[in-house]
């Protein structure tokens, strides 16, 4: 291969790298796999109702058991994280739920979605704060395989103001996928670099 045709392959390479990086940053509401026993998959949440207040959850699937680590990432420190919903295929039906801490006294219902865990009152000392975690485990019910979640939401609530919102998450992609891409990508410059040289 000619140096030009493979500058042109190295610079067509990277500006695909770039689209397919940005796009997957701002992914909306894909379905998210979780393969049974498998790698666990990073949502996260951006409330456009108000600055700085995020969240993230960790979906993972083990047998007949899904549990999330729900995450408030908010630098808004008076944001506080009252809810998780999320619908799946195949349908699923949960035969025990429990959580640490906060989230031990949230009750199952379905107002974000098909399943969603919320926090009665969903006032100061009855949310996660930011910068908390909780862990919520869900055992499901003559379930084995894999699973969909089709969407997945969270409800966030400035208290000072009251003001709220209930965003959509996307993937995040994990950073293994990146470190790939990127040694990808400098290995091919490098090639290029030593071909002209030659």
């Amino acid at each position: 291969m000619s140096p030009i045709s493979f500058r042109k392959l190295a610079v067509s390479l990277a500006m695909f790298a770039v689209v397919a990086l940005g796009s997957s940053a701002i992914a909306k509401a894909d379905p998210i796999t979780l393969t049974n026993g498998g790698s666990s998959v990073l949502v996260g949440y951006t409330a456009a109702g108000f600055p700085g207040s995020t969240a993230t959850a960790l979906f993972t699937l083990n047998g007949s058991t899904l549990t999330v680590v729900l995450s408030n990432t908010s630098t808004d420190l008076a944001t506080a994280l009252t809810a998780l919903g999320f619908n799946t295929t195949p349908d699923i039906d949960i035969d025990t739920y429990v959580g640490t801490g906060v989230t031990s006294g949230w009750t199952v219902n379905g107002a974000l979605g098909v399943f969603e865990v919320s926090r009665n009152g969903q006032g100061q000392g009855e949310a996660i704060d930011a910068g908390g975690t909780e862990t919520l485990t869900f055992t499901l019910l003559n379930f084995s395989g894999d699973l969909t979640i089709d969407l997945t939401k969270v409800h966030m609530q400035s208290l000072p103001n009251g003001q709220s919102d209930k965003p959509t998450g996307s993937e995040i992609p994990e950073p293994a996928s990146m470190v790939l891409l990127g040694t990808g990508l400098l290995g091919i410059a490098t090639g290029f670099r030593k071909r002209r040289r030659k």
